[in-house]
């Protein structure tokens, strides 16, 4: 809620969350996979793991932890 009501200057922390909003809904399509007890695609699973660092990095940057 913090990162929505922020004003202009929140864009890092805006990216992060909209990258951790994709990884999350990666996560769910890999989980209902998991449980319909199909094979896991394995560019699907790369793909998940890039973007939730990317969110983690993406936070750490825009909360100047890194920067």
């Amino acid at each position: 809620m913090a990162v929505l009501h922020a004003g202009a200057s929140a864009s890092l922390p805006r990216i992060a969350l909209a990258l951790f909003v994709v990884a999350a809904l990666g996560g769910f399509v890999l989980f209902a996979t998991h449980l319909r007890k199909k094979n896991i695609p394995v560019p699907l699973m790369l793909i998940h793991a890039v973007v939730a660092v990317g969110g983690f990095v993406t936070l750490l940057l825009g909360s100047g932890v890194l920067g």
